[in-house]
């Protein structure tokens, strides 16, 4: 439907669009019904514009080069990684994604924001408790999320020589997607991922950036596989913060 023609579009189509195609359609089709546009037709033409403008944001940008440093930004926070292996994508400013099971579907992600939300990504409530809360008290939280298994943590740890909070918990209820705790428009590209499933790993970090949080998630299907494990571990050691 978003190839530039303008068909008549029947109200089911433009309801089973919103309740089948999933992920940034589920985010979009809802916000333009209650603003109101003019027609069925105009829906259709803005859902377009908005895929446009997600996939330009949030879409794939490319394979990461093994162990040349990269760069983004958090809420004004810099900081670079780099990856041990050919196989991750970058996914805007928001994310790596890496498929390592065969299929389009990636089963490794690792994402950042700031505690609120930034980039375009959106906190699912606040879910870390009151605003004044302390790193550790925001670990202690995400640890005891209903639906959630603890692994291990919270335990203080350091990213990039920087103190941090770290805790590691699976999944055994839907949380947001496509993160845990955060929501942005899943783009169905590249190495995708669309949600978080029941069985999967989730590890957290929370960083002290100078006063900031940078708030780090690295979530894994339970088909990844050891390996991918293992280059979390190094990429996350690979962060250096400016």
């Amino acid at each position: 439907a978003c190839d530039g023609s303008t068909p008549a579009v029947p109200a089911e189509v433009v309801v089973g669009w919103h309740t089948e195609s999933g992920g940034l359609d589920q985010m979009i089709v809802p916000k333009l019904l209650n603003e109101g546009p003019t027609s069925l037709v105009d829906v259709v033409s803005r859902i377009c514009d908005a895929r446009r403008q997600a996939t330009a944001k949030f879409g794939p940008e490319g394979t990461l080069e093994p162990n040349t440093r990269n760069a983004w930004s958090v809420d004004g926070a810099q900081f670079s990684l780099s990856v041990p292996s050919w196989g991750w994508d970058r996914f805007g400013d928001v994310s790596i994604n890496k498929n390592t099971a065969g299929s389009q579907r990636a089963e490794a992600m690792i994402f950042w924001t700031d505690l609120a939300g930034s980039n375009g990504i959106h906190a699912c409530g606040q879910w870390w408790g009151a605003p004044d809360g302390t790193m550790a008290d925001y670990a202690e939280n995400a640890s005891t999320t209903r639906g959630t298994e603890l692994v291990s943590g919270p335990a203080r740890v350091t990213v990039g020589g920087l103190v941090a909070q770290h805790v590691v918990f699976t999944v055994d209820q839907h949380g947001c997607d496509p993160g845990f705790f955060y929501h942005w428009p899943a783009v169905k590209q590249g190495a995708l991922w669309t949600r978080v499933a029941d069985g999967d790993t989730i590890r957290v970090w929370l960083v002290d950036v100078r006063g900031r949080l940078v708030y780090i998630e690295a979530d894994t299907h339970k088909n990844a596989g050891s390996k991918v494990d293992h280059e979390i571990e190094q990429i996350i050691k690979s962060m250096r913060f400016d």
